[in-house]
């Protein structure tokens, strides 16, 4: 990293950061600022990456902030769809006609809420590129399975 700076509310100027010791960072300044902070990194080849509002207004010293995700109606939505999909899939369809409809839900998900995020702003605090990529995933290996314990109980059934 070439530089570390940070800055305070989103018209204050950004200052310079030091590594005083490990993962530790002093500020180059004396006055103190006030929250929100945004930090701004720029590598050795010029490219720079900006976290805006990475610690809150509410923030206070020797307190400890935790960022969390909040998920939209829409990803609770995609969950339930994908849960129901499993379930008619499990009872009702072979094995192919499962794994595509779980493909489908799992590719919809994933299209619909990746390009959400994209159109996000930063500031917003929600990112749902990961949360969904995730439980996408859950849902299909839950599919997965439950195909597979239903064809195995399907071929003992006929034997």
């Amino acid at each position: 990293m070439e530089s570390k700076t940070a800055r305070g509310p989103p018209t204050g100027r950004w200052t310079p950061m030091r590594e005083s010791w490990g993962s530790v960072w002093r500020m180059d300044t004396n006055h103190r600022m006030q929250p929100p902070f945004s930090i701004r990194i720029r590598n050795e080849s010029g490219k720079t990456l900006v976290a805006n509002n990475v610690i809150p207004a509410n923030w206070r010293p020797n307190t400890f902030y935790r960022s969390f995700v909040q998920y939209s109606w829409s990803w609770l939505a995609g969950a339930l769809l994908g849960s129901v999909t499993i379930v008619y899939s499990t009872i009702l369809c072979s094995t192919t006609t499962r794994l595509l409809l779980l493909l489908l839900v799992y590719y919809h998900q994933v299209r619909r809420n990746g390009t959400a995020s994209r159109r996000r702003r930063p500031w917003e605090g929600r990112c749902l590129r990961s949360p969904c990529r995730c439980s996408c995933i859950v849902i299909m290996v839950l599919g997965v399975v439950a195909s597979l314990i239903a064809s195995r109980q399907a071929r003992r059934q006929k034997n």
